[in-house]
């Protein structure tokens, strides 16, 4: 004698379809989240000791020796570019910069001493973009990596 069927003795299917859905689903939601650019936090940082700091002594060159003394490290360099009698001037932290080449040479003395402040360009607002681009690239060409833009005034 055979067994009566019921409703539970068919054969189970699984259902690869939705799965499938399911993981195909997960993998747009992943591939749509994950950031491939590197994170701006992390830059080389450059760390100086004192012992390598005693350790290598740089002759500074006859102009350097003539100038007074080097500028004084701090924990960030902020450079104004303004107008001044219709001539483009700068201020290193408030203090008047005469020209773009004492301003590169200022620039070059905080990189020889093994630091990496972050420096920040603000440009007045009259200032034509080749004077602050001329600012950004003379901090960069001294060996300075941090250099910034101020997104608002930072100095009255």
């Amino acid at each position: 004698m055979r067994p009566p069927l019921s409703a539970n003795t068919r054969p189970r299917d699984l259902g690869m379809t939705s799965m499938v859905d399911v993981v195909f689903l997960l993998l747009v939601f992943f591939v749509w989240t994950t950031n491939f650019d590197p994170p701006e936090t992390d830059v080389a940082a450059l760390t100086s000791t004192r012992e390598a700091a005693d350790a290598t002594s740089v002759r500074p060159s006859r102009e350097a020796r003539v100038a007074t003394t080097p500028p004084v490290p701090v924990d960030e360099i902020v450079v104004r570019v303004i107008h001044v009698d219709g001539l483009t001037a700068w201020r290193w932290n408030r203090s008047p910069v005469p020209s773009l080449a004492d301003l590169s040479e200022r620039f070059a003395s905080v990189a020889e001493l093994g630091l990496q402040p972050p420096v920040i360009v603000d440009p007045a607002d009259a200032i034509l973009t080749e004077d602050a681009i001329a600012t950004y690239d003379a901090a960069r060409m001294a060996g300075l990596s941090r250099v910034f833009f101020a997104i608002d005034e930072l100095e009255p």
